[in-house]
């Protein structure tokens, strides 16, 4: 097996080549050889998977140029869905997509166009130091390893408190490390999580549930980490941290807004209120809703979030806030909303 660096390093020694370059070259060299001729090692780099045997079948290519001068154009993509040569056209052998229900990580360094424009080797070797660390804690908690190319890391788990205590000790680490280090050089990620439904396909993952987490990270704090509502119902009262809401965020390709929390790496168990919204309408569904969840049972709250998830959250807490003062839904939501 090879490494992506070693690769990089190997056939194009001082030269900065991006990650779309490379996956086109790999696809490439599967068009020549076949499409099992090389096989991707999640997380850590290429393997030759053909039994050699006399002489080539084929006639030894000339050596390779550097991709940024004559590499095909890779697929455009907005960042939604990792691309792997599996998925190029004319790539076959494929194996079948499959379903499945998990929490995902999405980690990405804050500022690496800075630190690599600064000092592009310290920042490699930052950042293969960084993965080891991830992949460590990952395991440690009963993840996997996705992908990991240039400055992110995608990972999956099959508990979402699980995921939560991961990120947490991450970013715990990081800290850490990066104490001993001068502020323009530290390493800090923004993590992202949400629990979904995905397609797995040879080892990738894709999705709705892939995306929100990526657009999570991108909405949370350096060093900290951003969790989705689906992820907060799952651990609310079960982990000793605390957390803050921010919102129902509009995201990037994503139809209906997503409740986002950030969590207090290091911070006392607890739960902040959401901050006041100046729309007047969310204003008074905001000021419903924490009335209604105050009036609950704390092992009712998580069940009336998920029933708002599958249907309209204003109806979903009209109905509770009815059941508990035996008001119709109407007043109830009117009475609210004059208190405001």
């Amino acid at each position: 097996m090879v490494t992506q660096e070693e690769l990089l390093r190997d056939v194009w020694p001082g030269l900065v080549v991006g990650q779309n370059d490379l996956h086109t070259q790999i696809s490439t060299l599967r068009s020549l050889l076949g499409p099992q001729a090389i096989t991707t090692i999640p997380g850590r780099g290429y393997r030759w998977a053909v039994k050699v045997d006399g002489e080539p079948a084929i006639e030894a290519p000339e050596p390779m140029p550097s991709p940024a001068l004559t590499a095909p154009i890779a697929p455009e993509r907005d960042g939604d869905q990792p691309w792997s040569p599996a998925h190029a056209p004319g790539a076959s052998g494929a194996a079948q997509p499959t379903r499945k229900l998990a929490a995902i990580l999405s980690a990405d360094v804050v500022g690496y166009s800075r630190l690599m424009g600064e000092d592009d080797r310290a920042t490699l070797a930052a950042i293969i130091a960084t993965r080891k660390v991830m992949g460590a804690h990952i395991a440690r908690h009963g993840g996997r390893v996705v992908d990991a190319t240039g400055d992110s890391l995608l990972g999956d788990f099959p508990s979402a408190i699980e995921s939560v205590r991961c990120a947490v000790a991450i970013q715990g680490e990081l800290a850490q490390r990066n104490s001993a280090l001068p502020e323009a050089r530290r390493m800090v990620l923004g993590i992202g999580l949400n629990v979904g439904d995905v397609i797995e396909q040879d080892a990738a993952l894709y999705g709705e549930g892939v995306n929100v987490a990526a657009r999570l990270q991108a909405l949370g704090e350096p060093g900290g980490v951003c969790i989705s509502g689906s992820i907060f119902d799952q651990v609310e009262g079960k982990l000793p941290l605390a957390f803050r809401f921010a919102g129902e965020q509009a995201v990037k390709n994503i139809a209906k807004p997503v409740r986002a929390y950030h969590v207090g790496v290091g911070k006392s168990v607890g739960r902040t209120p959401a901050p006041a919204s100046s729309d007047p309408e969310a204003r008074s569904r905001q000021l419903a809703r924490e009335a209604t969840e105050a009036a609950l049972a704390p092992s009712a709250i998580g069940p009336l979030r998920r029933f708002g998830a599958l249907m309209n959250e204003t109806q979903a807490y009209a109905l509770a806030d009815t059941m508990l003062t035996g008001s119709r839904p109407a007043e109830s939501l009117d009475r609210r909303a004059a208190a405001s």
